[in-house]
């Protein structure tokens, strides 16, 4: 048979199959996207045939038959088709994975991550705790340098501070449960 009747066959092909996928998408209701599709797939068959690019293809799968049949089967060859399958598997499962967002950030998981170690450096020695404003001054006091008041719940009722609340880890705790809330988890 000759390559330009194959070639020719096959546009009528895929040029039939698009048709088919639009009219069975028009008369289903799916709407213009996939009714544009179809005729996306009979437009692209007609360019592929006239631009010669389904020569080219033709010609593409003329060569890897080619290959095949005079291919001698070696350790190293089949290691080099097992490196493809392993490839292509690869590939197939990341997209899976992206598609439903597995191991994918997000900017919200982005920010909660940048103040979680906000949070964290607060907590080490040499850095304002999480409550205050980084570089608000020299003079700015901090938490342990502000002078107690009589007026707090704890001096009016008698009882004993926390110990969380007196080294200002409880502004941690706090900043850490706001994330955790917000992002769902309790």
């Amino acid at each position: 048979m000759n390559p330009s009747d194959v070639l020719l066959v096959a546009t009528a092909a895929l040029a039939l199959i698009g048709l088919v996928y639009a009219l069975i998408s028009w008369r289903a209701g799916y709407g213009a996207g996939r009714i544009l599709e179809g005729l996306g797939l009979i437009a692209l068959s007609a360019g592929l045939f006239l631009s010669g690019l389904m020569k080219l293809a033709y010609d593409l799968v003329a060569a890897l038959i080619g290959w095949g049949a005079s291919l001698v089967w070696t350790t190293l060859v089949g290691a080099g088709i097992g490196a493809l399958a392993l490839a292509v598997v690869l590939w197939l499962v990341a997209g899976a994975l992206n598609r439903r967002g597995v191991g994918v950030r997000t900017k919200e998981d982005i920010r909660a991550r940048r103040e979680e170690r906000r949070a964290a450096r607060a907590g080490k020695g040499g850095q304002p705790p999480a409550g205050t404003r980084p570089g608000a001054g020299t003079g700015a006091a901090t938490p342990a340098a502000r002078p107690a008041t009589t007026s707090t719940p704890t001096a009016a009722t008698g009882t004993k501070p926390s110990t969380a609340k007196a080294d200002g880890s409880g502004d941690e705790f706090d900043e850490i449960e706001d994330i955790l809330r917000k992002r769902g988890i309790n």
